[in-house]
């Protein structure tokens, strides 16, 4: 139900701001960018705890698991990737836009290792068992530009505004393969305390700044920075996305 009246508040919104403009005097435009997103505090160790580990070191499963002697915890992250964003917009004066546009903000992991669990008391070094959470962002964004030019062809810029974001939780677990001895009764260990896959959409807050400048009459480059606010669902918190771009707009 949150979903559905998510997704009708975003796009009443887009609907509301493109019926609106013709009414204005100004000029449409397209727009269109790519750069760098970052997916933010991924790597403390609560960003993993609901899928592997819980509270307290050398435990497996979220909230109470098993207890493993001597284990080698480390964790990994690839919390950058391709953004990019299409849209279009209306200049309603030299100061004030009105945009919207779809964004994919690509996907970010992060891996943890849990090696030598238990080496003690194993015959051979046990295998390395790892995890990988995996996060995926994309969205359509409606949002107000403020601008205040600074020479004749460069201009500043403020973006505030709303995103409707569909936002993916996945992980999948790997063992690596070593040779053991044939022993009676040794066998696979299943591990509690792994998340399923999760999906949902929720309207975000984002804002961003930038600069412009007028290549020709009709085209302009941008460089912007632009914040999604709590837009990915690490179980049990939200963190920020951001994304620094490079890209053209192309006024009618």
């Amino acid at each position: 139900m949150t979903s559905r009246i998510d997704r009708a508040f975003a796009l009443s919104a887009l609907g509301l701001s493109l019926t609106a403009l013709p009414a204005m005097a100004g000029e449409w435009y397209l727009v269109a960018s790519m750069g760098e997103s970052t997916f933010n505090d991924l790597k403390s160790s609560s960003a993993v705890d609901p899928f592997l580990f819980g509270s307290g070191s050398g435990a497996i499963g979220s909230g109470g698991g098993i207890f493993v002697p001597a284990a080698d915890i480390q964790i990994y992250k690839d919390d950058t990737d391709t953004f990019w964003r299409v849209g279009g917009g209306y200049q309603v004066n030299s100061h004030f836009a009105i945009e919207a546009a779809y964004l994919d903000a690509g996907e970010a992991d992060v891996e943890v290792s849990l090696g030598g669990a238990g080496a003690a008391f194993a015959p051979v070094p046990p295998p390395t068992l790892r995890t990988t959470v995996t996060y995926k962002m994309s969205g359509i964004e409606v949002s107000g530009l403020g601008r205040y030019p600074v020479t004749e062809k460069f201009n500043v810029f403020g973006r505030l505004g709303v995103v409707h974001l569909e936002r993916e939780r996945s992980s999948r677990v790997a063992v690596d393969a070593i040779e053991q001895p044939a022993t009676p009764g040794f066998g696979p260990v299943l591990l509690p305390g792994f998340a399923p896959e999760s999906k949902d959409s929720r309207v975000k807050p984002l804002f961003g700044v930038g600069i412009q400048y007028q290549i020709l009459e009709s085209v302009a480059a941008r460089l912007e920075w632009t914040r999604f606010q709590d837009a990915i669902d690490r179980g049990n918190s939200e963190e920020d996305v951001d994304s620094l771009t490079v890209g053209l707009s192309y006024r009618f």
